[in-house]
């Protein structure tokens, strides 16, 4: 009978760690070609497994080649040249890995995940029923290359119910993750063009437009946003800014400096590509108009449902200029959709149905309460004696400055060692900023108060005792 030590599986999934071990044993010749498995039943009563555990692990096996099943007859394994003794397929040895254990991370201030409590699924899973039982035909269609008109006309009413932007639908594209249009944008705008970024900045805009082969710059932002007078006008065909909340400052660009950008864009004849994805997220008075507002013709809109739902719902959009739209349709049109059509219709209902703007409320009330928190811990640990924390009026993070001279790489060791993962803002920038320096990001979505109030109370402790250093 063929027996396996599941507890030496790891952290794999049962079935895969079963036809590793199998496909171990036939390649080493220990099970000839030829040889009979037990049958699913008993092999998932010998080891205490489910009979859907045996039947997924046989079933990759078959799919690999690996062994035949024959009806009524059972599971074979198939005649197949092995090497013997082959150690090509052999399991890692676990407990090897002990002396190098990984640290157990309790405090993640690098995350933004949305806690499993704070998903709508009650009325989410209520619309996705409805449109499974009344959509059925559309459901096995394509979607259009742009996005279903559904969810463009819900999008844009809740742009202009949400800002006063009255968008085209047409010209609203719907992607799987901004990363995927920022691929879209790369190609519309040329390649030959270079692009100008904020510097801090997130570094994966950068990776996405050059892995596209655009050439990208990195441009110093001041206290007002992206600083226009680092700027290579000669070179730049379009400039990727978030005036709303800068990431990583939180930084709210200013009307005079959101004009001056839309003057030079039509000057120079430069597309701005507005990245407005936390906009929704504002405490303090309205939310801030966008550039697009300004000039619908200069800008192009970009959002996601990313921050306001889950990251996992892969649903982004950005909104075009006639220009730009033109030229989508001229040369992008043979693109397909990259999200299902299922979940497009199932937004689109959950944005007209008033599902959406009613989650926004609620998931504001609940971040103002968890910001308030925050700092009541700040206080209440001590930490505030050692740093300041930096907030901004809008967005889901804020920064800790620590009054200190050690190293950022030095603090975030330590802090790791403690469990506690944090992101110093220097790593952020492209170019070296000392000014920079002794900030790290606080992301407050998953935080708690007795939590923060031990972490702080750690850093405390980490700066207070280096320091002399």
């Amino acid at each position: 009978m063929l027996t396996y030590d599941l507890t030496l599986r790891g952290r794999k999934p049962i079935y895969e760690y079963l036809s590793n071990c199998i496909r171990k044993d036939i390649l080493s010749g220990k099970l000839p070609s030829g040889a009979k498995l037990p049958s699913k039943r008993v092999m998932a009563s010998h080891h205490g497994i489910s009979l859907v555990t045996v039947e997924n692990a046989y079933g990759q096996l078959v799919m690999e080649g690996y062994i035949t099943s024959k009806e009524k007859s059972g599971y074979f394994v198939a005649n197949i040249d092995v090497v013997e003794n082959s150690k090509t397929m052999e399991e890692p040895q676990i407990g090897k890995q002990e002396d190098t254990p990984i640290k157990s991370i309790w405090m993640d201030f690098t995350s933004n995940k949305t806690i499993e409590a704070q998903f709508p699924f009650s009325s989410w899973s209520k619309i996705l029923r409805r449109i499974l039982s009344e959509r059925d035909a559309v459901m096995v269609e394509p979607p259009l290359y742009s996005g279903i008109p559904l969810l463009q006309e819900a999008i844009a009413t809740h742009l202009e119910e949400f800002h006063g932007f009255k968008a085209h639908p047409e010209r609203i594209i719907i992607g799987a993750g901004a990363e995927y249009l920022y691929g879209i944008l790369s190609q519309l705008l040329g390649r030959h063009k270079m692009i100008a970024i904020e510097d801090p900045g997130y570094r994966k805009i950068r990776q996405v437009y050059e892995s596209n082969g655009v050439r990208v710059i990195s441009i110093p932002i001041d206290h007002y946003g992206m600083n226009p007078t680092d700027l290579n006008r000669n070179q730049v065909g379009a400039i990727h800014l978030s005036p709303s909340h800068q990431f990583p400052t939180g930084i709210c660009m200013p009307a005079p400096r959101r004009h001056w950008w839309i003057s030079y864009a039509k000057e120079e004849d430069v597309y701005l590509i507005e990245d407005d994805y936390d906009s929704e997220f504002r405490f303090v008075g309205k939310s801030v108009t966008p550039m697009v507002c300004i000039d619908s013709e200069r800008v192009v809109y970009l959002n996601t449902f990313s921050r306001t739902l889950s990251p996992s719902i892969r649903i982004s959009y950005m909104v075009l200029p006639e220009r730009l739209y033109e030229i989508y349709n001229k040369k992008l049109y043979f693109y397909s959709s990259t999200v299902s059509s299922i979940d497009q219709y199932t937004l689109a209902n959950f944005i007209k149905e008033g599902y959406f703007g009613r989650h926004i409320a609620r998931m504001r009330n609940y971040y103002r309460k968890l910001k308030k928190e925050l700092f009541e811990a700040f206080e209440e640990s001590g930490l505030n004696e050692y740093g300041t924390l930096i907030e901004a009026d809008a967005g889901l993070h804020l920064l800790l400055k620590l009054d200190s001279n050690l190293p950022d790489s030095f603090v975030m060791k330590e802090l790791s060692e403690k469990g506690i993962k944090v992101q110093a803002l220097s790593s952020y920038c492209y170019h070296s900023n000392p000014s920079y320096d002794h900030h790290f990001l606080i992301q407050y979505t998953q935080s708690g108060y007795d939590k923060l109030c031990k972490a702080f109370r750690i850093i405390k402790k980490v700066v207070n005792t280096n320091k002399t250093s």
